[in-house]
């Protein structure tokens, strides 16, 4: 997801309103948590409902009102209490209004008071430095909204020295401050910081609540997704993203475990795969034999063929002979696993 805060304007997905409304109508009775963790693995929706709700959050049109609404025996102090009464109950109270000054800013991409914290561009961690600056900003006052809003993406990317710093952060949060966080890996996010934050947990969605909605937003037929939905199983990112034309490590690593537990020749797809991504490729596997509930040999059996598929990469456009060369290999690794026990380590 490029741009974080444009994102946050558009309106909530069939498959978000549920938990949005639970979210947003704890927030105008006064309780929401200021720290909330979004868990689940990754391209289930997290990212884009992390950002919708950071624009609900910062939108002028949006405030704590307990109860949610006067009821019609309260009386407003003065007129313009009644003028902000009127407003809260005609519009939508789930969403940003997309209009006012903190939305517009959300829309151009400079809001102050939106604050994203994710890696620096090229390192895969975010380091102490990152979090104390960001705690050095939200010292001061809100600048133009009333609240503030950090996603910090992904939380299980901190290291030791970050993580600490972020649980002395939730632990005193500065005023006005709504922390969002990504986990796709919860069991690498301290327990401490799992257990400062409300939790909130990400599965994979029913097709009835994303293949009508998404076949309107891309105006194609329902029979024309199916076959997306299927393959990726729920996992309503991967559908956007073959639907946007997107052509990600993730989506490259599920087309080349499919093709690896069919016994077919998956080292072409790696010519598609620049070497630059290579381990962001590698981890998308070894997660996607997860989720199919594979065994540890079968990941060993992959490691051994994604290697043997990394040393091809510079051969790959002009070597005739690679296909039956990696399906010899496969058949070597095959006969290697069957011979051990449990789990088979192979060295690159």
């Amino acid at each position: 997801m490029e741009d974080w805060q444009q994102i946050g304007l558009q309106p909530w997905a069939p498959w978000e309103k549920a938990r949005a409304l639970g979210l947003t109508s704890a927030f105008e009775a006064g309780g929401l948590h200021s720290a909330i963790l979004l868990k689940g693995a990754r391209d289930l929706g997290k990212r884009s409902f992390a950002a919708k709700l950071a624009s609900f959050l910062v939108c002028d049109n949006v405030r704590p009102l307990s109860p949610p609404f006067p009821s019609s025996d309260t009386k407003a102090s003065d007129e313009n209490d009644l003028l902000d009464v009127e407003s809260a109950s005609s519009r939508d109270a789930n969403a940003a209004c997309g209009h006012c000054p903190s939305c517009m800013l959300l829309s151009a991409g400079n809001h102050p008071d939106f604050y994203l914290l994710q890696p620096e561009e090229g390192k895969k961690i975010i380091g102490v430095d990152s979090v104390r600056a960001i705690n050095e900003a939200l010292l001061k006052t809100p600048q133009v909204a009333a609240r503030r809003v950090c996603i910090i993406e992904p939380v299980d990317q901190l290291n030791d020295s970050a993580s600490n710093a972020l649980l002395k952060l939730l632990e005193e949060p500065p005023e006005h401050t709504y922390f969002l966080l990504i986990a796709d890996h919860l069991e690498r996010v301290l327990p401490t910081i799992r257990s400062r934050c409300q939790s909130e947990s990400f599965g994979v969605i029913e097709r009835q609540l994303a293949v009508p909605y998404l076949a309107e937003l891309y105006k194609q037929s329902e029979a024309q997704l199916d076959p997306i939905w299927q393959k990726h199983r729920g996992f309503v990112g991967r559908v956007i993203k073959c639907l946007d034309g997107e052509l990600s490590e993730d989506l490259l690593a599920i087309e080349f475990v499919d093709l690896l537990l069919a016994n077919r020749d998956c080292f072409p797809l790696v010519k598609k795969l620049g070497k630059e991504n290579i381990v962001e490729f590698a981890e998308s596997c070894q997660q996607h034999f997860a989720q199919r509930g594979q065994t540890e040999v079968n990941q060993a059996l992959f490691i051994s063929l994604f290697l043997r598929a990394q040393a091809f990469h510079a051969e790959l456009p002009s070597n005739p002979n690679l296909t039956a060369a990696s399906l010899a290999f496969f058949e070597d690794c095959t006969a290697l696993v069957s011979q051990s026990d449990s789990r088979v380590q192979l060295s690159g």
